[in-house]
């Protein structure tokens, strides 16, 4: 026992002096660890280029659902009369303050969709289709709808059966 306790005090003992010692009196080591942001300049973190095909947020081109979920699609017919048929209309052809939801989940991938239901910010800022469909609408962008993650999916699921998914 004493063995363990010795071995134990004296691991702790050297890990604290190698990092105590590490960046003592070294003061231009840590401004040039590349972690380490000095506040006294702006460093510019490259942008990732915008892919038409996913948009911007946390769903990615491996968000793909295979069969159509009747009971999520009807949940999602519930948030879209409440929250989005008063500017989509679910044909092609009745364009009222946004884009008919016929052929949408053709047009667009999953994550795509999902990811401008969350937040539809970011990509009304990057992407040219998006930028288009504002200047139809004489310049009304389409609000956050403030949709958690299950509710975005039951949208989603409805908008597939819009477009015949089954």
């Amino acid at each position: 026992m004493k063995k363990y306790v010795f071995s134990a005090l004296l691991l702790a003992g050297l890990t604290f002096s190698f990092s105590s010692c590490s960046f003592k009196n070294d003061s231009n080591r840590l401004e040039a660890h590349p972690l380490i942001l000095n506040n006294d300049e702006d460093v510019e973190i490259p942008e990732a280029p915008y892919d038409p095909t996913i948009g911007i947020g946390k769903y990615d081109a491996k968000t793909e659902f295979k069969g159509m979920d009747a009971a999520m699609a009807a949940k999602g017919k519930e948030i879209s009369d409440a929250k989005c048929a008063s500017c989509h209309s679910l044909t092609t052809a009745d364009h009222l303050v946004g884009p008919g939801w016929k052929g949408v989940t053709k047009k667009h991938t999953a994550a795509w969709l999902m990811n401008y239901i969350t937040d539809p910010d970011p990509m009304l800022a990057k992407d040219p289709e998006l930028q288009k469909q504002i200047a139809e609408a004489n310049g009304i962008k389409m609000p956050n709808p403030g949709l958690n993650a299950e509710e975005v999916r039951a949208v989603y699921e409805y908008m597939r059966q819009v477009d015949g998914a089954k």
